[in-house]
């Protein structure tokens, strides 16, 4: 009904804006038009929806987008591995073990767990917890010149390539803002710059103090190495909890339901693997040294 109402619409209309136009598109150079296109598009999406497993999927409607969410891939993940004669999945970010297991669908008797050991020396690492600050979301602008305060503190110690990871670009710049001034230079990670002139920098360095400010879950915090004396030392601003969102919502919704770990699952479980992956950049060997 909705596709003769578009054709009929389409066919009394005396004139249409030049971006609706019909246009010649492909190498057969056929004329389509794009009212038409979109309106299969939609129907393509709602046909989705209707055949999507309700309690694993939720379908969102914007007035500018649509997006169908899977809330549950460990059927698909699951059935896929385990026709496979064996596999190995392997991480330092797979904890906790149950629910990764969960989420892949490998949760069966069949499956052995390994939660094994860093192999490098504890001695060659130096963890500081700093609990004078507060960087939940409501109350960290009344920290930020304190965090600021403890960065710069930090890297007057010693020479060298500085990391610290934030939680997000705005409070980078309001901490990044309140640095006292120092022998330090500051370099920030921008939101899609490569991160190769940064990382020629960092290498390229060896007589200043360079504090390279970036966020979580960006290219600099994951699958980076920086080997030796390349890294002095990294800051874990914040557990890197995501920002509430409607998906997050429904994700937390559903892991409540079945396994009474809403929050955990959805908001905890994603930060602290942030914040592990962002702190794994220091130590890659068992001659690395930082703090």
């Amino acid at each position: 009904a909705a596709l003769l109402e578009t054709q009929s619409q389409a066919a009394s209309e005396s004139r249409r804006p030049d971006a609706l136009a019909p246009v010649r598109e492909g190498r057969d150079r056929r004329l389509r038009d794009p009212l038409r296109s979109a309106l299969a598009l939609v129907r393509e999406f709602a046909h989705g929806c209707e055949s999507d497993d309700p309690e694993r999927f939720a379908a969102l409607w914007s007035l500018d987008r649509a997006k169908r969410l899977c809330l549950d891939p460990a059927p698909w993940l699951g059935q896929r591995i385990r026709s496979f004669h064996s596999a190995v999945l392997m991480s330092a970010t797979l904890a906790p073990l149950d629910f990764h297991a969960r989420s892949l669908g490998v949760d069966s008797p069949g499956t052995v767990r390994l939660d094994l050991p860093s192999p490098f020396p504890r001695a060659n690492r130096l963890v500081v917890a700093v609990d004078s600050v507060d960087t939940r979301f409501r109350v960290r602008s009344e920290h930020a010149a304190s965090i600021a305060d403890l960065i710069a503190r930090g890297v007057r110690t010693r020479r060298g390539n500085w990391l610290a990871f934030f939680p997000s670009f705005s409070f980078r710049d309001e901490v990044v803002a309140k640095l006292p001034p120092g022998e330090h230079r500051v370099l920030l990670q921008l939101a899609g710059m490569p991160i190769e002139p940064i990382l020629a920098k960092l290498r390229a360095n060896r007589s200043e103090t360079l504090l390279v400010c970036a966020v979580h879950g960006g290219l600099l915090s994951e699958g980076v190495d920086y080997p030796g004396d390349m890294l002095r030392a990294v800051a874990v601003i914040g557990p890197c909890l995501p920002a509430v969102s409607l998906d997050l919502e429904l994700l937390k919704g559903y892991y409540q339901e079945r396994y009474e770990r809403g929050f955990e699952y959805a908001f905890v479980v994603p930060g602290m693997t942030r914040v592990v992956q962002a702190a794994g950049r220091l130590i890659r060997s068992p001659r690395d040294v930082g703090v």
